[in-house]
């Protein structure tokens, strides 16, 4: 299907790999709301509502990201198996090949994963290549339902 990217992570982010100590930082577009999280948490007074609210958050946030990379990962391993859903799922096609070759499969998967797991935020749709790789490999729409929902239901 093509070789593994190793430059597309799947990953949650770690908040704690930021570095707040700079002004001027380059942060990704999908973290920064886990940015401004931790600017705000590690700038807020000691044992404040601020720095407590904003503690949550993150843990909430964060949270959230695992629950879908989870999901994600889960996925894989019930369409092609423990051991080579990841590989699918992160397969990336040679230069010069379409993201995937049917369009109206890949909106309709999305959707898909979506009505069972809940809609992809930014952060989710980086996710979307391993959705595409799903099409491409013939996945049928009834099994991606039927295993979206199972992913998604423990």
């Amino acid at each position: 299907m093509g070789e593994t990217s190793k430059n597309h992570i799947h990953d949650s982010v770690d908040a704690k790999s930021f570095s707040t100590s700079s002004s001027s930082r380059n942060v990704d577009q999908r973290s920064t709301e886990l940015f401004y999280l931790l600017t705000t948490h590690n700038n807020a007074p000691e044992g404040s509502d601020e720095k407590y609210k904003a503690h949550v958050k993150l843990n909430e946030v964060m949270s959230k990201r695992s629950q879908v990379d989870n999901n994600v990962k889960h996925l894989g391993e019930l369409l092609f198996g423990v051991e080579k859903g990841n590989e699918v799922l992160h397969s990336v096609r040679p230069a010069g090949q379409p993201l995937v070759d049917n369009w109206d499969c890949l909106k309709s998967y999305v959707k898909i994963f979506e009505v069972q797991c809940g809609r992809l935020t930014a952060y989710g749709r980086k996710h979307v290549r391993g959705i595409a790789n799903i099409c491409n490999a013939g996945i049928t729409s009834e099994k991606m339902a039927a295993m979206s929902a199972q992913a998604c239901s423990s």
